[in-house]
């Protein structure tokens, strides 16, 4: 703004909050155009909490769904005797969780609680779904196991591979 002139204020409104523009009148006849990249306020609409169950809901019967044996835990793990959101008997206890944020913080706290609801020779996994805040649709998932057993899986595949070369 060359501030040689009356200034004009643009305000534009979103989904996302406000944001403003303020040009000189001299600038504006200029270029007769004014270009606008709003930037977000951080004043969205909070999500309510029945969608944040129902989204946490859909992802035990997802992530459950998808393995062989695998059952979600009544109450999502709140009641005594069936900790954890979903398990595999005999094989895995697993807790799911969720963010609409590019990023997701998985305390030690979080790691040790999951295996520590581990009954024999059960496994703790974490399941992490980052999902699109808009339509809540999946944009990625992730597992994170401990590092013995990745050492196994990794182990067994790479002996997997040595064998299927072997063959052919």
């Amino acid at each position: 703004m060359c501030n040689l002139f009356a200034a004009y204020v643009f305000t534009i409104r979103t989904d996302d909050g406000e944001d403003s523009l303020t040009t000189c009148a001299r600038c504006l006849e200029d270029r007769g155009e004014v270009t606008f990249f709003p930037e977000p306020t951080g004043t969205a609409r909070p999500i309510k909490a029945k969608r944040i169950r129902k989204l946490a809901q859909e992802q035990d019967q997802q992530v459950m769904g998808g393995l062989t044996k695998g059952r979600v835990q009544p109450a999502s793990g709140s009641l005594t005797g069936y900790k954890g959101d979903g398990r595999v008997t005999g094989s895995h206890r697993i807790e799911t969780k969720f963010t609409f944020a590019q990023t997701f913080k998985l305390r030690l706290a979080d790691l040790a609680k999951i295996k520590g609801e581990c009954w024999g020779l059960e496994r703790p996994v974490v399941i992490i779904d980052f999902k699109d805040k808009r339509s809540g649709t999946l944009r990625s998932r992730w597992a994170c196991i401990p590092h013995s057993d990745w050492e196994k899986y990794a182990n067994v595949s790479t002996a997997d591979d040595r064998r299927s070369e072997n063959n052919t």
